[in-house]
């Protein structure tokens, strides 16, 4: 019997139905066994895990996302968003995400959430988007539970922001410095100390910035340098030293504090505190001042009192030798010794005033008569090269002192400008002056950085009580200067010119004594000194001293005219000192101006070429920049041809040939508002304001 073909015997019999069935449950059983495997892992991840389809439904969680809700909300949560339980905004937020998801295949944010058991987290969550193979789209999402680290960055913000305030507040200098003196961090005190204001850190240490040794005005040496000293690893605790900037000539005191940083993923070296305790040492170095002046005093007096004990002894001997019968050449002879007695008792009684061993001499007297006598005494003092010009005087102008002393004190200055510019070659000609003041309030007149005050107290006293005043008076003063167009002094020099024994001359060449015999000369007539400069222009010395009366020979309080007042004009105030411009601006505020400031001569010509038009330009001579005050005034009448132009300076020393196209008025700073608000009526062609 044939045999059909056929499976080979033991073979199972399957037909392919049953086949198919077969590779289909397989399929699903390795699927479901896929699907638990993932559950098992994505349980055991703690990240908050789960899947929404495209309207946003929650298709499947892990257990830590089921975990955050209560137990009777778990079932509820798959088949829905979930975000009912969230505001408005937060839902818009989850919203845009799951879009941006869907779209370009991927998102991600942190956000802040309140649990459902009222707890606020804060989730990175990541979402992607995945597709099944029947073409749906499902956005996978982790969410990682960052509450404590980003709470611990809040607090590290909230530090940095706190740390950060504090630095740009405090008003030292705080500057990190690496190995190579290069300024890595800095505060905005720090900034304006350096003079760096717009510089972006890191930024070399500027070159211009150095220090001085107080006592000969060199700079230190590199050993001495507390910022060299910083960078070998010293510290410093708090020295004070005289820090300049070269191209300014500005100097002020700084107490330098140094530590350095023992961390060497940092590139900080070094960090430097710099405090200016310029007004404090100004005020210790008075006091020192003063001590040397009573110190000199008491020994110019002793000496005076045994000298003038050793005159009359010699005046006796001599008068009792005149008696006897002595030929005519011997009279002579003695009564020249007699004249010459004379004189040195005169000499130690000057002495014995400036020592205060005796009353004061004080009297009223036309300045006319001293600046008479005076030329007298200065004409066989003066090289024939150096030109000395006294300048016209009011007849009734009366300074109330010792007279002896002040001719001493104003020789004194005329011989110092004279030193200046033989020892130098620079400079010609001397100026001596004497102008009325009528009222001079500390707070116009004074300025830490372009005047160096030496007020007495007598004087800073009577200055705030005329201030005080409510009937309208005020003690009148004269200010006598004396300014030459010698090579001038530093603001570090000028700082110290007063101090007893300070001299800048060679060891034989002077004492350093002739300023402060006239600051004591000065400050025991309750006056005031004041000394401006500018290096290569030269320097006026100002002295300010009580007003005299024929009568009651020092003047009663003086009733104060009033101000003449503005018409609305609009005044252009070119002043590179920020303290004296707002000084001035809120003056002229006062007398109804209008106000226009530029903090130099080239910020002013930039604001004359936009269009500024003022009635009238006050300009300092000496500023920043390239444009001093008397080139602003030629470009400015460039562009408007007839703006009036008044100059102020310090130093009044300036030929009309040095203003050059434009000479103008030039008003000493400093100047009472009432000469500043005539000089401008005059100017602007009202005087009866």
């Amino acid at each position: 019997m044939a045999r059909t073909s056929g499976p080979e015997k033991g073979a199972p019999v399957v037909s392919s139905d049953s086949a198919e069935q077969s590779f289909a449950a397989a399929q699903r059983s390795t699927t479901i066994e896929a699907r638990i495997f993932q559950e098992l892992i994505f349980n055991q991840i703690p990240d908050l895990i789960f899947v929404k389809d495209e309207d946003f439904r929650i298709v499947w969680a892990n257990k830590h996302f089921l975990g955050v809700y209560p137990q009777d909300m778990r079932a509820s949560v798959i088949g829905h968003t979930t975000i009912e339980q969230y505001n408005e905004e937060e839902r818009n937020a989850f919203l845009e995400q799951d879009r941006i998801a869907f779209e370009q295949g991927f998102a991600e944010t942190e956000e802040s959430l309140e649990f459902p058991d009222g707890a606020r987290r804060t989730l990175l969550t990541r979402k992607i988007r995945i597709e099944d193979s029947d073409g749906n789209r499902f956005i996978l999402a982790i969410g990682r539970d960052i509450t404590e680290l980003a709470n611990a960055r809040k607090e590290r913000i909230a530090s940095l922001a706190l740390l950060n305030s504090v630095f740009e507040t405090v008003s030292g200098a705080i500057i990190g410095l690496d190995a190579d003196k290069q300024v890595v961090m800095i505060n905005n005190a720090g900034r304006h100390m350096l003079g760096e204001d717009t510089a972006e850190a890191p930024f070399d240490w500027p070159a211009e910035i150095g220090f001085l040794d107080p006592e000969d005005m060199h700079p230190l040496e590199t050993s001495r340098d507390p910022i060299a000293r910083a960078l070998i690893g010293q510290e410093i605790g708090g020295e004070v030293h005289l820090m300049t900037r070269k191209l300014s000539g500005e100097a002020r005191y700084i107490r330098v504090t140094s530590r350095m940083v023992h961390n060497q993923s940092s590139p900080l070296h070094s960090v430097i505190v710099l405090d200016d305790v310029s007004e404090a040492e100004r005020n210790r170095q008075q006091i020192e001042r003063q001590s040397r002046l009573d110190a000199l005093g008491q020994l110019t007096g002793g000496i005076a009192h045994d000298f003038n004990n050793l005159l009359n002894t010699m005046q006796f001997a001599i008068e009792l030798i005149r008696r006897d019968n002595l030929s005519k050449r011997a009279q002579r002879s003695a009564t020249a010794a007699l004249n010459s007695i004379k004189r040195g008792a005169e000499l130690t009684g000057r002495m014995l005033a400036f020592a205060k061993k005796q009353p004061e001499r004080a009297s009223a007297r036309p300045i006319t008569e001293t600046f008479g006598e005076l030329k007298e005494l200065v004409a066989p003092s003066i090289e024939a090269s150096v030109t000395v010009e006294f300048g016209d005087l009011e007849e009734d102008l009366l300074a109330f002192c010792d007279q002896g002393q002040l001719q001493n004190a104003v020789l004194n200055l005329i011989l110092n400008s004279r030193d200046a510019i033989m020892e130098t070659g620079q400079g010609n000609s001397i100026k001596i002056e004497a102008r009325a003041i009528d009222f001079l309030p500390t707070s116009i007149s004074a300025s830490s950085e372009q005047t160096l005050p030496s007020e007495t107290e007598g004087r800073f006293s009577q200055g705030q009580s005329d201030i005080a005043r409510a009937d309208g008076h005020a003690q009148r003063y004269i200010e006598i200067s004396v300014s030459d167009n010698g090579p001038g002094m530093s603001k570090a020099v000028a700082a110290r010119a007063l101090d007893p024994f300070f001299t800048t001359k060679s060891v034989n060449s002077g004492t350093g004594l002739g300023l402060s015999m006239v600051y004591g000369f000065v400050q025991q007539s309750d006056g005031e000194v004041r000394i401006y400069s500018e290096q290569g222009h030269g320097t006026t010395v100002r002295m300010f001293l009580p007003r005299g009366d024929k009568s009651t020979g020092l003047e009663e309080p003086f009733a104060l005219e009033p101000l003449p007042n503005g018409k609305g004009e609009t005044i252009l105030i070119a002043e590179d000192e920020a303290f004296l411009r707002d000084q001035l601006g809120e003056l002229l505020k006062a007398l109804n101006y209008d106000i226009l400031e530029a903090s130099s001569g080239r910020d002013a010509v930039a604001m004359l070429k936009a269009g500024a038009l003022p009635d009238l330009i006050l300009t300092d001579v000496v500023m920043p920049g390239g444009i001093g005050g008397f080139e602003l005034a030629r470009l400015a009448r460039e562009i408007m041809p007839n703006v009036p132009i008044i100059y102020m300076s310090g130093y009044t020393g300036f030929a009309d040939e040095e203003m050059g196209a434009v000479i103008a008025p030039l008003l000493p700073k400093p100047s009472s508002p009432s000469i500043i608000s005539g000089q401008l009526r005059a100017a602007l062609g009202d005087t009866d304001g």
